[in-house]
């Protein structure tokens, strides 16, 4: 255990006793810890319980302590336990581990673990904002009435601002609209979310837009329409069209996931969330996430010479 950390049981586990033995089980994963004795097991339940140190560790056990530390080590080697440092500097972000001890953590813990369990290398998306601040969130388009609610309610870390002086700009509209949205988000190098129309079938959303390092708007249609049997006529069908009435379900839906598009991207840089698309098909219950490229022949963001590379910084 380093002395200069802080330690904490990662939000994805829960704890458990049973008889001489812990458990902490996060899912489908179970590490299974068994100890000399029940008061062993609580003991150590109740260190895991809270945020500790190594200080905490020889206080608490003494003779035992080296035992303890090494246990500890393995739960960190094994993502069951986190650390962050005791003492950041001053004008450092915290470390976004997920830390549902941290006050300022707690309600994007559970976000921010994820996005580090992503990994990838992500210095050349930009600093991720402080989790001890709200996002400030642009919603532009013309669904936004029916997505207002569900997003502040799925969002409260978000704070709503004008276009201009927001981290994340989310737009939730027709495919026209979306496409202004996105060549002014293209023309300013600015990241955006776009929240897809339903066509009837499916409900897209994502991915974070993120000009010149991931797929834009028109990338993310061109590999749409090349799933479908007539993609040479997809995009003039789609915008003749008359647009599908909304439904407030569904909107909910799509508001919850892109809550947790924006959190992940402000606050972690998960690169995730800016290469892949989620698709809904309420139909079957159905929500799956796919990777999606950046297209060479792209009009908006193309022609490139490295077709089917994949983007350097995805894991």
């Amino acid at each position: 255990m380093d002395p200069s950390t802080t330690y904490s049981v990662s939000p994805r586990y829960a704890v458990g006793e049973v008889e001489d033995t812990l458990h902490l089980l996060g899912g489908r994963e179970l590490v299974s810890l068994q100890l000399p004795s029940g008061d062993a097991v609580s003991a150590v339940s109740r260190l895991l319980s809270r945020p500790f140190t190594r200080a905490d560790v020889d206080e608490a056990f003494g003779v035992h302590a080296p035992v303890v530390a090494d246990l500890v080590d393995e739960l960190v080697v094994r993502d069951v336990v986190v650390g962050a440092p005791t003492r950041p500097a001053a004008d450092a972000a915290p470390d976004p581990v997920g830390r549902l001890d941290d006050p300022h953590q707690a309600e994007l813990a559970h976000v921010l673990d994820e996005a580090r369990r992503n990994g990838g290398d992500r210095t050349g998306l930009g600093r991720p904002r402080d989790p001890r601040t709200p996002a400030r969130v642009a919603l532009v388009g013309d669904a936004i009435p029916t997505l207002l609610a569900s997003l502040a309610e799925a969002l409260p870390s978000a704070e709503l601002t004008d276009e201009a002086d927001a981290d994340l700009v989310i737009a939730a509209g027709g495919r026209r609209v979306l496409r202004e949205v996105g060549a002014r988000m293209h023309a300013a190098g600015r990241d955006w979310l776009p929240i897809h129309p339903f066509d009837g079938r499916f409900q897209l959303v994502g991915p974070v837009v993120v000009p010149a390092e991931g797929p834009c708007l028109e990338c993310v249609a061109l590999r749409w329409a090349s799933t479908t049997p007539f993609a040479a006529d997809h995009a003039a069908a789609a915008d003749a069209v008359a647009p599908i009435a909304r439904d407030p379900g569904l909107d909910a839906i799509a508001a919850g996931f892109a809550a947790r598009y924006a959190a992940r991207w402000v606050f972690a840089r998960d690169w995730l969330v800016a290469s892949t698309v989620l698709v809904v098909e309420p139909k079957v219950l159905s929500a799956e996430a796919h990777p999606v490229f950046r297209v060479a022949r792209c009009g908006t963001c193309g022609p490139r010479p490295y077709a089917g590379v994949v983007s350097p910084w995805r894991a």
